[in-house]
């Protein structure tokens, strides 16, 4: 995408300077709320 891998490191470096990552792999309560659904 940036063609050069030290640029596109430098800007994600940047970007989540000060930043909290957050972990997003828990199991979706909507997946969970529609599957509960479909079993009516």
């Amino acid at each position: 995408m940036f063609g050069d891998n030290i640029l596109a490191a430098a800007l994600v470096d940047r970007i989540t300077f000060k930043s909290y990552i957050l972990n997003m792999n828990a199991e979706s309560y909507r997946l969970k709320q529609r599957e509960k659904v479909k079993a009516r």
